[in-house]
C-alpha cells in the first residue's frame, strides 16, 4: 500500500489494498479510482466489469467461464475481503465481506 493510501486509511476512508479481475489482472488502482471518498464507499453497477476503465476480460478466457472480481479493502483500520461474480453489482463497504483482521497486522 502506498503512503497516500495508508494516510487515507488512517482517516477512515475506504482504501482498495488489492483487487484482481479474472484471477490474473491486477485492478487495484483502477478500482480505487471508483471509490467515493466523501462517503467512504464504492459502487459499481450490475453488469460486466470488462468495459470499465482498467478492466478487460482475457481474450483466451473461455466465454462460459465466470469472471470473478476479488477485492481486499481497508476501512477504519480493519481489513475485509470479498469476491463477486462479474455481472453482480459491487457495493462497499459490504455486509457480505469477510473481516480478515486489523489492517496494522496485515502486510
Amino acid at each position: 500500500m502506498s503512503r497516500a493510501a495508508a494516510r487515507k486509511a488512517e482517516m477512515g476512508r475506504l482504501v482498495v489494498c488489492l483487487a484482481t479481475y479474472c484471477d490474473t489482472q491486477d485492478v487495484t488502482i483502477p478500482l480505487q479510482f471508483f471509490v467515493h471518498q466523501r462517503s467512504a464507499s464504492l459502487n459499481l453497477p450490475k453488469g460486466s466489469k470488462a468495459g470499465l476503465l482498467g478492466f478487460c476480460r482475457p481474450p483466451d478466457m473461455p466465454t462460459d467461464l465466470q469472471a470473478l472480481l476479488f477485492i481486499r479493502y481497508e476501512l477504519g483500520g480493519r481489513m475485509f475481503e470479498i469476491t463477486t461474480k462479474d455481472e453482480d453489482p459491487v457495493c462497499l463497504p459490504s455486509p457480505g465481506a469477510v473481516y480478515v483482521g486489523l489492517a496494522s497486522l496485515r502486510s
